[in-house]
């Protein structure tokens, strides 16, 4: 399943993968397919949350057929910064492999990228993208703290 919210007031997109998550999901929302962001989040920085998805059941078949299917896209769509924030090592070694990928691919320059575990990490480098400051990021976090929450429950660690 994949869940997005355009944040108007920030300029950035986020998008939120939860289990059952398989990478169709992902081309849909990415390709338009359904479930299309707002029109003015087109070309938006991305904030995608894959912290509940277990990276490790998709196979490399799978993310070569993604990034067949994804390298037909306008650029404006793929070479979007985006800062990936995930659970673990493992995860963080998934998505800099695809990563590395996409960008051997020529679909997406991996130096737009940014693998964390940590929000605030996140939310850091999305704000250099948008040019916010440290009273707006400190809103952005408050805004995604809820999201926060619903991932890692009270009680979860």
């Amino acid at each position: 399943m994949v869940e997005h919210e355009f944040l108007e007031d920030f300029g950035i997109l986020s998008v939120r993968a939860r289990e059952p998550f398989h990478l169709d999901q992902l081309y849909a929302l990415v390709a338009g397919l359904e479930g299309k962001p707002d029109e003015a989040a087109a070309g938006s920085p991305v904030l995608f949350d894959l912290r509940t998805v277990d990276l490790s059941r998709i196979s490399p078949h799978d993310m070569r057929r993604f990034f067949m299917k994804k390298s037909v896209l306008d650029p404006s769509v793929t070479q979007v910064p985006v800062a990936y924030l995930v659970d673990g090592i493992a995860s963080q070694a998934s998505v800099r492999l695809a990563n590395t990928f996409s960008e051997l691919a020529g679909i997406a320059d991996d130096a737009r990228t940014c693998v964390v575990e940590d929000m605030s990490e996140a939310v850091q480098f999305l704000a250099k993208v948008v040019g916010l400051g440290e009273e707006e990021c400190a809103m952005l976090e408050e805004r995604l703290a809820p999201a926060d929450v619903a991932v890692f429950p009270r009680g979860s660690a």
